[in-house]
């Protein structure tokens, strides 16, 4: 049974006449890092898990590796061929030193002719959303046309380049917001901005 420490997340397929749902996989607990000596002000916080627009039957998340409590979360790709019954599932980042979460794929471009499919993601410390030190890593993931026709067997294929930090730090501190270069290898520094 899920509870605040054994996150699980669940699929749900409508098809046609009733929703199919079923059970994904355990997701560890909350993502936020609790300072020792304190309760965790947001337990029910995942690390996050969304669908594919352009096809449902893809799913990205986060947790720790095999739902693990303590871990660092990474993000997973996960497939069905049959709403959800069964899955096969791959990492897209794996060993970090930090938590990946919060995974996202944006919507192509409409009239676009050939999109490239991109999943960004939250990398960093975060204990609560006013006090947190992350930026955004993305990849860019094959065209799913490409590949073997075979679902089972589907690989996400990360660009190079893709795996560099590429956004600023974001710190938040009273009414002071400074963006703040990233911290890793590859980081673009930029401007301090003050609020008024």
């Amino acid at each position: 049974m899920p509870s605040d420490s054994d996150h699980r997340y669940y699929y749900a397929r409508w098809n046609g006449t009733k929703w199919i749902v079923n059970q994904m996989c355990a997701a560890g607990r909350w993502f936020p890092q609790t300072p020792p000596g304190t309760t965790e002000r947001e337990p029910q916080y995942s690390g996050g898990i969304i669908l594919n627009p352009q096809d449902p039957s893809e799913v990205f998340l986060s947790r720790p590796p095999n739902g693990t409590v303590g871990g660092v979360f990474e993000i997973e790709r996960w497939y069905t061929g049959d709403m959800g019954t069964t899955w096969t599932s791959e990492a897209i980042t794996s060993k970090s030193a930090k938590n990946n979460v919060r995974p996202i794929i944006p919507w192509a471009v409409p009239g676009q002719s050939n999109p490239r499919r991109s999943l960004l993601w939250m990398y960093g410390d975060y204990t609560h959303y006013t006090d947190f030190n992350t930026g955004i890593k993305y990849a860019f993931l094959s065209d799913p046309t490409l590949l073997s026709t075979s679902r089972t067997d589907r690989r996400v294929q990360v660009s190079p380049a893709s795996s560099r930090f590429s956004s600023p730090v974001f710190r938040f501190s009273g009414t002071d917001f400074n963006l703040k270069g990233a911290e890793e290898k590859g980081g673009m520094p930029v401007l301090r901005l003050q609020a008024p």
